[in-house]
């Protein structure tokens, strides 16, 4: 076989997506041009682009240290790009025709890939300013995720309390949490003060989630008070 130089299996990547998620347009800045409207009905495309997805996770993960062009680097947030933006595709399908499970495990596979690609070092394969791009990614998916648990709710006639989803970015020397909005990304709380009790909470999810490797987040729910009422990993 003829070995590959990181700038040639780079643009591979980008080629092999494009192909699978029959796309005709990639400079569009919406999901219209995913023209297979069905695509996710068939489990032998949806393990496909999983086991591609996986692919270019692994190949992230084992060529993280290495230094690419600016040209390669732009490549592969334009190729993570075009699996974010057939995510949302398929989430106007569901809105439209309902629960799809090829289109979860997809959905699941797409956020996976955004998180494990904002934590690659900055100035090797990606950039600081490609990371702030993708981080609106994982905020766009958590808030869609957090819409169909409501949808789902409301759909079987349950009230809902008004509460708002935050992701837990950091737990700060001072014993905070620092917040992003789970629906605005220009949205922060810093030096959020939570009880003993509930940071202990935080910091087992997130061993849990590193021990696993997991592409998990941890997120808690506020309520109308600012209070804490849910703290869950996604």
């Amino acid at each position: 076989h003829t070995i590959m130089s990181a700038a040639e299996r780079i643009q591979k990547f980008h080629d092999d997506a494009k192909s699978l998620l029959n796309v005709t347009d990639t400079s569009s800045s919406t999901s219209s041009e995913f023209i297979s409207c069905s695509v996710l009905q068939s489990t032998s495309i949806s393990s496909k682009i999983i086991a591609e997805i996986k692919r270019l996770k692994t190949w992230l993960q084992k060529h993280q240290t290495e230094s690419v062009v600016e040209s390669s680097k732009i490549k592969i947030l334009a190729t993570v790009d075009l699996y974010y933006r057939f995510n949302l595709f398929q989430f106007s399908k569901l809105r439209e025709g309902g629960a799809n499970e090829h289109r979860n495990q997809v959905h699941e596979s797409v956020h996976g890939l955004i998180s494990d690609y904002l934590q690659l070092p900055e100035g090797k394969l990606v950039s600081a300013r490609d990371k702030k791009k993708a981080l609106t990614w994982i905020s766009e998916l958590v808030r869609l995720d957090n819409e169909n648990v409501t949808n789902s709710k409301l759909a079987a006639g349950q009230t809902m309390a008004t509460t708002t989803q935050w992701i837990v970015e950091e737990v700060t020397s001072k014993g905070t949490l620092l917040l992003l909005n789970g629906a605005d990304c220009e949205l922060w709380k810093e030096d959020f003060k939570v009880d003993k009790t509930t940071m202990e909470a935080v910091k087992r999810l997130q061993n849990e989630i590193c021990s696993t490797n997991s592409a998990k987040i941890v997120c808690v729910d506020l309520n109308e008070l600012d209070k804490i009422c849910n703290i869950y990993s996604k």
